[in-house]
């Protein structure tokens, strides 16, 4: 069967089952969009295009191999959507994990540039201060943590965290401002120690 000119579910469908090479690639050719968005939302904003295409490929795959486990009386976007979104949240799981573990080690190098001439008991309380300062932001979203860290622990002004996360100062403003109101709702004692860094 020519899947170019015969792109229909039913034909697609068929062609899997049997393991035809060509209905593989009518397949990405009528639902790569649809599964590139569904992808490419869910691991925004932790998500690099390597990450996309990783995730698509684990997708393509799963429907090559499970295409037998498909319900004739479903619609095929609506089964491979299903597909799609699992295998992104996986992923998106693993992403953050990842990302908490960096910032982890990022409040762990800062902590060692203390300056040794200082008290030992000094630089004991400043590692535990980020320590709960990290604690403390955990709520927040991950966008908003890493723009807290720059800002309070890195000490960068707004114009030189919109230009690393590629985005308007006003829009750090704002990341900063709705993140301390958060943060006062949950904490409201707390939150004055950040306001005043």
């Amino acid at each position: 069967m020519s899947f170019k000119t015969h792109k229909t579910d039913e034909a697609i469908i068929k062609g899997l089952l049997e393991q035809e090479s060509d209905a593989m690639m009518a397949f990405i050719d009528v639902y790569s969009g649809l599964l590139y968005h569904i992808v490419a939302k869910t691991l925004f904003p932790l998500g690099s295009k390597e990450d996309i295409e990783e995730c698509l490929n684990d997708i393509f795959l799963a429907i090559w191999d499970h295409i037998d486990s498909f319900r004739q009386e479903s619609q095929l976007s609506q089964w491979v959507g299903s597909i799609a979104k699992y295998k992104a949240l996986d992923l998106q799981r693993r992403l953050i994990h990842q990302h908490q573990l960096e910032q982890t080690e990022d409040i762990s190098v800062l902590s060692q540039k203390v300056s040794e001439d200082k008290p030992l008991d000094y630089r004991l309380l400043e590692a535990e201060n980020l320590k709960a300062f990290y604690d403390l932001i955990s709520p927040l979203s991950l966008t908003d943590q890493s723009i807290f860290i720059e800002r309070y622990v890195a000490e960068k002004s707004t114009g030189e965290i919109a230009e690393n996360l590629n985005m308007k100062r006003s829009a750090v403003n704002n990341h900063l401002s709705k993140g301390r109101q958060k943060l006062k709702k949950l904490n409201p004692l707390t939150h004055k120690e950040v306001k005043r860094q």
